[in-house]
Parts: C-alpha cells; sequence; structure tokens
C-alpha cells in the first residue's frame, strides 16, 4: 500500500471533533484536533480555531507562533485585530502589539480612532502589569541584552527575538545603547531601527553606522528597510535581468541584497546611487556576465565595488 492520503472528510472531522470540545471548554482536546485539521489542510479559519484554542489552553507562545503565519489577515477587521493583539499580550509580545496598534492608530478613520486608543490602554495596562509581576525577568533580560556582545551571532539574534517581551518604553532605552554598540552585528542594529520605526518612536536615536561614524536619525521618519528607492529598483532590475533566464541567481543576488539593504539602513538611498551600475557589479561578481570597465567611471566603478566588498564581509562575520 502506498502512503496514506488525508481526505477531506478526515479534515471536516477534526474540525467537528475540536468545535465539539471547544463547546464543552476542553481546550486541550479542540486544540489537538484543531491541530490534526490545520497539518491536514492550512487556511485562516482552521488557523483562527487552533489559536482560539491554544490561547484559551494556556498554550500562549505556540499560540502565537501559530497566528503569525496569517498576522495580515488578523488585521482585516477591528474584532480580528482586537483578539490577535490579546493573543499577543499573553505571550508577552509586547513590540509586536505596540507596533501594530502604533501603525494602525496613525492613519486610523476617525470612526476607528477611540478604538485604537482604547487598544493602546489595554497594551500599557497589560506593560505595567508584566513589570509588576515580571520585574526581576525584566531587569535579568535587559542586563543580557546590554552584554549582548559576549555572545556569539547566533546568541544575539535569539536574545533579540526574546528583546519583543520588553514593554515599549524598557525596549526604547535597550535599543538606544544597542544602536550605539560597536559590537553589535549590523544586521542587528537594522531590526532593532525597524522596530523602533514600526514603534513610531519619535525620539533622536544616535546610529553607529557601517562607516564608524555616529548619525542622528528618528525612527518614525524612517521607512522601512525594503522601501528605500534605491533597492526597490534594484530588485526590479535584478528581475528583469535574470529573473526569469537564471532563476538560482536570481534567489540567491535576492537574499543577498536583502541582507545588504538591511546592513546599509537607513542609507542605502545615499550609498546605491546608481542602481543599474550595483546589478552590473554584483553580476560581474558572481556570474560569467562581465563588465565592460572601459565604458564605466572608474571612480564610481571603485566605490561600489569596495562598498559590495564590504557588505560581503560583514555577511561573512555570520558564519564565523
Amino acid at each position: 500500500m502506498g502512503e496514506q492520503i488525508p481526505f477531506p472528510k478526515n479534515f471536516d472531522r477534526f474540525i467537528m471533533l475540536g468545535k465539539a470540545a471547544a463547546k464543552k471548554e476542553d481546550w486541550k482536546v479542540a486544540a489537538d484536533n484543531f491541530s490534526a485539521a490545520y497539518q491536514t489542510k492550512q487556511d485562516f479559519n482552521t488557523n483562527l480555531l487552533l489559536a482560539t484554542a491554544l490561547m484559551e489552553s494556556g498554550q500562549y507562545l505556540v499560540a502565537r507562533q501559530v497566528a503569525g503565519e496569517y498576522e495580515n489577515d488578523y488585521q482585516a477587521s477591528l474584532s480580528l485585530i482586537s483578539f490577535y493583539i490579546s493573543l499577543l499580550l499573553t505571550a508577552h509580545d509586547f513590540v509586536k502589539a505596540t507596533q501594530i496598534c502604533d501603525q494602525h492608530l496613525a492613519k486610523a478613520k476617525a470612526a476607528d480612532i477611540h478604538f485604537w486608543m482604547e487598544t493602546q490602554k489595554h497594551i500599557k495596562g497589560a506593560e505595567n502589569k508584566y513589570r509588576h509581576e515580571e520585574a526581576a525577568h525584566l531587569k535579568e533580560l535587559q542586563k543580557a541584552l546590554y552584554n549582548l556582545s559576549d555572545r556569539s551571532i547566533y546568541e544575539q539574534m535569539d536574545l533579540l527575538k526574546q528583546a519583543n517581551q520588553l514593554p515599549k518604553e524598557e525596549f526604547t532605552v535597550t535599543a538606544k545603547w544597542l544602536l550605539r554598540n560597536p559590537f553589535v552585528h549590523p544586521l542587528l542594529k537594522a531590526n532593532v531601527l525597524a522596530d523602533l520605526q514600526k514603534m513610531r518612536v519619535s525620539d533622536e536615536v544616535s546610529l553607529l553606522w557601517l562607516d564608524n561614524k555616529e548619525y542622528q536619525v528618528i525612527p518614525e521618519r524612517l521607512l522601512p528597510i525594503m522601501e528605500y528607492k534605491s533597492i526597490i529598483t534594484l530588485k526590479q532590475l535584478l528581475a528583469e535581468k535574470v529573473g526569469n533566464d537564471d532563476p538560482i541567481v536570481y534567489q540567491n543576488l535576492t537574499e543577498e541584497i536583502n541582507l545588504h539593504a538591511a546592513y546599509l539602513y537607513p542609507f542605502a538611498d545615499k550609498v546605491v546611487k546608481d542602481p543599474t551600475l550595483w546589478l552590473a557589479v554584483y553580476l560581474d561578481f558572481y556570474t560569467t556576465d562581465k563588465l565592460n570597465k572601459k565604458q564605466i567611471d572608474s571612480e564610481n566603478l571603485t566605490q561600489i565595488q569596495q562598498w559590495q566588498e564590504k557588505l560581503r564581509e560583514t555577511t561573512n562575520i555570520l558564519t564565523l
């Protein structure tokens, strides 16, 4: 006999059993059945059932991870957003909850402003409760983040994920210190700065950047990492040049450009002034598509080559 194929009736049965258990408030059994259904067919409705059962059964971190797979869908209505933010708060993901609330509040319709103001109060209340009940844990986490450079790069990445448990005020203070730390990798700095941008932090912060100079930036005024014109143009040119002809080169270079965009954040437009030439230099390095250097301004070419080499060296640090 070949491998057993899950039929739709199995999915329907798991959903039926899960809903029956949920009606009895037997949330562990409900979660088990919804999980089995979700493994058979992944869609938003099943995700919502599973995330609800997981949250009700006290499996907050798993619920947050599952719901995160459909984060955009949870922002389709105020009721869904309310559920999702409540889930984030039970998992102590204050950073993500704040980001969603503050971004929606900034562009909310007049009729929805009260909802978002109340949501903001709800988040602050949850933060205060967490500060009171988990003061020792918060202090320990902040101490670990201040000593981030003592750890391996992968331990640093894992610890930064835990930083989402910090309330906005504590996260902002810690982030400001990390952005000035010369031993924190540029990728981690970019992620921290991007988090501040999503949280619409209006304070001026100091950033020790790739050139070892400090710059003053206001996160709220920045664009998301991938929304700078130079990066958008560079990726469009890449798709046009090799997207159909060489999917492997396209995939590899897309990943590299994404990393380089993070390293250059938030000054990509000041560095990538000629996306066409930047792409030509990338292709010259990675493919047989070589540059005709006689037709290119040698100073511009040298600067781009030096920048790309520096960015590749920055990536190499991640693999040490």
